[in-house]
């Protein structure tokens, strides 16, 4: 998701129940399970790639939450 979104913030939207399927946290349950309500996962994803990669950028700032893949 964050490829193919390069250069754009992608909200991170842990939402429990009716994730979005244009956040984070929807593209996860929608491609693990294809069930949108259920724990929040994309906090700690996002923190792990953050952590990881260097060209991938949080900001706290941005309403919802959101991280952007940078080149």
């Amino acid at each position: 998701m964050l490829k193919e979104n390069k250069g754009d913030w992608i909200r991170l939207g842990a939402n429990r129940t009716q994730a979005n399927p244009g956040t984070l946290e929807g593209r996860i349950k929608k491609e693990h399970d294809g069930k949108m309500n259920g724990l929040s996962t994309a906090p700690w994803i996002a923190t792990i790639l953050v952590k990881t990669f260097d060209n991938i950028l949080f900001n706290e700032k941005k309403r919802g939450q959101a991280i952007m893949m940078v080149d």
